[in-house]
């Protein structure tokens, strides 16, 4: 109970389930604190206190004598959750085409623009992705085409062959001369 005055555990393996249930037996039952386990003012006692270590303390002697003790493998479909709840992959189409696969799939979808270099109208994320509650609200975010990458340095045009660089001015202050022509 959520006053303390009673608590249970229930688990199992694979091959052996039980419960433990925990409780005041007196006419006026009282807050029972554990560790060590007793009637108090301010109780403490939950499912995994003293329930918990009594199931543990009874099953861990005889749980492998029935079979071995394992866990099933994982089935996919737990793991990632059902498959009306999968957030469909939408990143690198349409603003039009990314709400229609996400309401056919039963989402909501909420739109906000981002300054993006990919081209205006692209969805460039999602939030939440991967899964999420059937009917919920699922965000895309929308490119601007604002941002744009960096041009690439100027590099100098090499001059023509004998004509002398703009700014070939010898330490001394005299222009050099142009190419071919004899020295003084």
């Amino acid at each position: 109970t959520e006053t303390h005055k009673s608590s249970a555990f229930l688990g199992f393996t694979n091959n052996l389930a039980a419960a433990v249930y925990i409780f005041g037996d007196s006419p006026t039952p009282g807050e029972i604190c554990s560790s060590p386990l007793r009637p108090c003012y301010s109780g403490n006692l939950y499912g995994g206190t003293e329930p918990a270590r009594s199931w543990f303390a009874a099953m861990n002697p005889v749980a492998n004598n029935f079979g071995p003790t394992s866990l099933p493998p994982i089935d996919e479909k737990y793991a990632r959750g059902s498959q009306n709840g999968q957030v469909p992959e939408v990143v690198g189409l349409s603003q039009s085409a990314a709400t229609s696969r996400l309401q056919a799939s039963g989402f909501t979808v909420n739109s906000v623009t981002t300054a993006s270099g990919a081209r205006a109208g692209t969805v460039t994320g999602v939030s939440p992705s991967g899964s999420a509650i059937p009917g919920s609200t699922v965000t895309i975010y929308i490119s601007d085409g604002s941002v744009r990458a960096p041009a690439a340095p100027a590099s100098p045009a090499a001059p023509a062959p004998g004509a002398t660089p703009p700014d070939a001015t010898p330490p001394g202050g005299e222009p050099a001369p142009p190419a071919g022509t004899p020295p003084n």
